[in-house]
C-alpha cells in the first residue's frame, strides 16, 4: 500500500485571475445602477404622493372649515383685487374670520375679543388662482381656486412633463345666518 506524500495532501489552491475580478466587479457596478435609478424613481413618486395627499387633505379642510364659517356668518365683506390681501373677511358676533389667498395656499385667521388670533393655513401647491364673490341677491359667496396640480420632475425623459395640468374647484355655499326665515325680507 502506497502512502501519499505531503505534496499531494494539499488541496488546489487556485486564485481569481484579474480579468475575473474586472468582470465580477463590472457586474456589480452595472446590477448597483440599475438599483438606485429604481430606487430614486420610488422615492420621486412617494414625494409626489405625499404632495398630492396633502393638497387633497388640505382641499377637504378647506371645503369643510369655509362652509361652516359661511353658516355662522352675520356679515360678509370681500376685499377685491384692490386690497393687499384680497379675500373674505366674515363676522360671527364678535369675532371675525379673515380667508386671504397666499402664493401656495389659502391663509384663515380667526380673531375674537376673548383671544389671540388662531391661524390656519392650507397648503395648496404652487401656481395657486383664487377668485372671491358674494353675490347680495342670490345670498350666494363662492370661492373658486384654480390649482395647478402637484407634479415633480419625472426621471423618464422619454415621457414627456405634463406641465400646466390644472384643476378648478369652485366652493359655493349660502351663509344662514344672513338668510330670512321662509316668507320674510331681509
Amino acid at each position: 500500500m502506497k502512502h501519499p506524500s505531503r505534496h499531494n495532501l494539499a488541496p488546489a489552491c487556485r486564485a481569481f485571475t484579474l480579468v475575473e475580478l474586472l468582470v465580477a466587479i463590472s457586474i456589480i457596478a452595472v446590477v448597483m445602477a440599475v438599483l438606485s435609478s429604481i430606487l430614486y424613481l420610488l422615492l420621486s413618486r412617494d414625494r409626489q404622493s405625499d404632495a398630492r395627499a396633502r393638497q387633497q387633505l388640505s382641499l377637504s379642510r378647506l371645503n369643510t372649515r369655509f362652509r361652516d364659517d359661511l353658516a355662522r356668518a352675520t356679515r360678509i365683506q370681500v376685499r377685491g383685487a384692490g386690497d393687499p390681501e384680497p379675500g373674505f373677511t366674515l363676522t360671527d358676533g364678535p369675532a371675525s374670520i379673515r380667508w386671504s389667498a397666499q402664493p401656495n395656499g389659502l391663509l384663515r385667521i380667526r380673531s375674537a375679543p376673548e383671544s389671540p388670533p388662531s391661524r390656519d393655513f392650507l397648503w395648496l401647491g404652487s401656481g395657486l388662482e383664487v377668485a372671491w364673490d358674494w353675490n347680495p341677491e342670490n345670498r350666494l359667496a363662492s370661492l373658486t381656486l384654480r390649482i395647478t396640480r402637484v407634479t415633480l420632475p419625472d426621471s423618464n425623459s422619454r415621457r414627456p412633463q405634463q406641465a400646466g395640468l390644472e384643476d378648478t374647484l369652485t366652493i359655493t355655499a349660502t351663509p344662514r345666518a344672513l338668510v330670512p326665515p321662509s316668507g320674510g325680507t331681509p
